[in-house]
């Protein structure tokens, strides 16, 4: 299929500098790129795995049948709760650390509570082989992880076209979801940022059409000069066609560590929200486990939605970062993660709705 994109003439100078004054920002700005080349990185490396994997019997290490049985027993107690995903960046950092390739240890990623998994996609056939490993051990894919580049007229076809066929593979395997995240460049003029709002609704039409719904993530670059990137993809796409993927603790910390921007941004995009990227920190470091509260109180978060009667879509995308505690193991903190969020869960009137 031939897409006709609108174009833009290549900018002469399309980096602006930060401001001297916010080294901050401009650290946070480098630990976001570094995060996107890990995550490029580790999806090809997770697809090559997937594929001797796939052609073998998987190496699922030791389950932990006491985990099993203690999220069995929450589960009955609980049955109309929602499922809870976890994003693959997370589990390969978890796992990573431990020394684990957490492929092989996907069964005792689902005994401890994790039913689904969010994977970082980027060609048609990597979707497939990552959709058919999780499936067979029983982990939905209910949504899945992309990066485009649309503010650059020269390839943002190409990626749009990779997209609609990544997401067409995936949609027997009852992915429901899209979440982009615009590939980051500090300062984007004004009329990349056009560009980039006006493909991005064009990916989200065409995914409509085809039973998916594409939903924005960012990370701290989407937030300088104003916020005015994210801003400009929400005002600048029709709701219909691109929905909000949550991530309030990038709006945390893109906002100067602000609890108060958390709220202002339920506010004015809450009823384009379809899903929750769960994150917490105290002192402004994430933690180790999710946490009900820290430095926000997600208790809070979910009672805005409950008032708008939303159910977003859980995934858990806690990360150790520097200065995160190393005391458990992936598995417990897995455990300890999903527990926590059933319990704010539990007391979200919206989400024990019938």
């Amino acid at each position: 299929m031939n897409i006709k994109l609108n174009s833009i003439e290549k900018p002469t100078n399309s980096f602006c500098k930060l401001d001297c004054n916010k080294e901050i920002l401009k650290n946070e700005t480098r630990k976001e790129f570094q995060i996107g080349v890990e995550r490029r990185h580790f999806l090809k490396s997770i697809v090559a795995g997937a594929g001797i994997l796939l052609l073998s019997k998987p190496l699922n290490g030791t389950s932990n049948q006491t985990l099993a049985q203690d999220v069995s027993e929450t589960a009955d107690k609980k049955k109309d709760l929602p499922d809870i995903a976890c994003n693959q960046y997370s589990l390969n950092a978890y796992y990573q650390r431990d020394n684990k390739n957490y492929l092989e240890y996907l069964d005792e990623v689902h005994d401890c509570g994790i039913k689904g998994v969010e994977p970082i996609i980027a060609m048609a056939d990597d979707a497939q082989q990552i959709a058919e490993l999780l499936k067979e051990h029983q982990l939905k894919i209910q949504s899945v992880y992309a990066q485009p580049t649309l503010f650059d007229s020269e390839i943002a076809s190409q990626e749009i076209e990779r997209l609609l066929k990544a997401g067409e593979k995936l949609i027997d395997y009852g992915t429901k979801i899209m979440v982009v995240n615009m590939t980051p460049k500090s300062g984007k003029t004004d009329a990349e940022l056009i560009l980039q709002s006006k493909n991005v609704d064009l990916l989200g039409s065409e995914l409509k059409q085809r039973g998916l719904q594409l939903a924005l993530h960012y990370h701290i670059t989407e937030f300088e000069f104003g916020a005015r990137e994210f801003h400009h993809l929400l005002n600048g796409t029709n709701p219909d066609h691109l929905s909000l993927c949550f991530d309030q603790h990038w709006v945390y910390r893109s906002s100067g560590n602000s609890e108060v921007a958390v709220h202002d941004c339920t506010k004015m995009y809450g009823n384009r929200v379809c899903e929750f990227h769960l994150r917490q920190s105290r002192d402004s470091i994430w933690t180790e486990t999710f946490e009900e509260v820290g430095d926000i109180n997600y208790q809070d978060i979910f009672n805005d939605f409950s008032q708008k009667e939303l159910k977003p879509h859980l995934v858990l995308e806690q990360a150790p970062e520097n200065g995160t505690a190393h005391s458990l193991s992936a598995a417990e903190v897995l455990r300890q993660s999903v527990q926590n969020i059933r319990k704010i869960v539990s007391q979200t009137a919206s989400y024990n709705k019938n």
